[in-house]
């Protein structure tokens, strides 16, 4: 299993700070297309440890999450 979450990487302003799917460097895209490309038998679970916005919870931010990873795989 992978446990996914999106970051920044260490020479970027702010470095080494987890942000909204798609925000940060994590290479979700990649990872994703080559599980799916090997049809390997892995699940894919979301790290919600991104500041939750004002207004929003954890289900809609998770549900994002989830809606972005979905985008690339369709």
């Amino acid at each position: 299993m992978i446990h996914m979450k999106d970051k920044t990487g260490p020479k970027s302003d702010p470095p080494a700070t987890n942000m909204p799917f798609g925000k940060g460097e994590t290479p979700i895209k990649d990872i994703l297309l080559l599980i799916k490309k090997e049809k390997w038998p892995i699940d894919v679970f979301v790290e919600l440890e991104y500041n939750i916005p004002e207004g929003s919870d954890p289900v809609k931010e998770v549900t994002k999450c989830i809606e972005y990873m979905r985008g690339i795989l369709e």
